[in-house]
């Protein structure tokens, strides 16, 4: 939710950063219903979004 990066992140959890792309992808595999057609973290991050209220509908938060 931050944007860290990999590395980051397994520094901060005391991981290996390939321990942290796995998991990463995991998570991906699990909230992807259509990867083709928009970018794995734009997903999330739309996801995340209209969980918490900033967006609704299909438009991005940002388009007017």
């Amino acid at each position: 939710a931050k944007g860290y990066r990999n590395n980051t992140i397994g520094e901060v959890l005391c991981v290996e950063p390939k321990t942290v792309e796995r998991h990463i992808n995991s998570i991906f595999g699990k909230l992807s219903s259509h990867p083709e057609s928009q970018h794995a973290r734009v997903q999330v991050v739309t996801r995340y979004l209209r969980a918490i209220g900033l967006l609704s509908g299909g438009e991005f938060a940002d388009e007017g």
